[in-house]
């Protein structure tokens, strides 16, 4: 499985209209983000598509730099709105940093309730998790694995230390 970028588009309008979905006006476009894999050469780098379709790389201070990608980068997102949930995903194809074209893939309804039943489930875990951590005997438990822990990684270690001896040992002698 191949790590994501993550692209951010100044102007949605180069992709979509608000002819072609309801939810339009409900959706801070300019915030949003979205995960691509097209892009193999980097992971979890950010990318940015300006209004004047360039593609620009963020930096680690935050600084956009000119990138010379040439191909079709396809990203999504899912929508997260207040009554329902949308997965979309766009396609734009780039020469040289410049987009020469870009659609709309596909928009797809999602079941909310899917979505809503796996929050659910993680929050009754973390919860659990949580009210384990604030048990009387946790700090114990704590204590006697990080005390197992380290005896036996002593242990690992002098073995290892023995072991590499005995190589070198066989390997003068032979």
């Amino acid at each position: 499985m191949s790590i994501p970028n993550f692209i951010t588009v100044e102007n949605i309008s180069l992709f979509l209209s608000e002819d072609e979905v309801d939810f339009y006006d409900e959706v801070d476009w300019e915030n949003q983000s979205y995960a691509t894999f097209s892009i193999c050469e980097t992971s979890f780098t950010d990318y940015e598509i300006t209004e004047d379709k360039t593609l620009y790389k963020k930096d680690e201070d935050g600084l956009l730099l000119l990138d010379e990608y040439t191909g079709q980068i396809d990203f999504g997102t899912v929508l997260v709105l207040e009554d329902k949930d949308y997965e979309i995903e766009l396609r734009a194809i780039f020469y040289k940093g410049e987009m020469r074209d870009s659609s709309l893939i596909k928009i797809k309804k999602l079941d909310r309730e899917i979505r809503e039943q796996a929050t659910d489930k993680l929050m009754q875990e973390v919860e659990k998790h949580e009210a384990r951590q604030k048990a009387w005997w946790f700090k114990l438990y704590m204590l006697y694995t990080k005390c197992v822990t380290g005896v036996f990684t002593v242990i690992r270690f002098v073995l290892a230390f023995f072991i590499k001896a005995c190589w070198y040992i066989e390997n003068k002698i032979t």
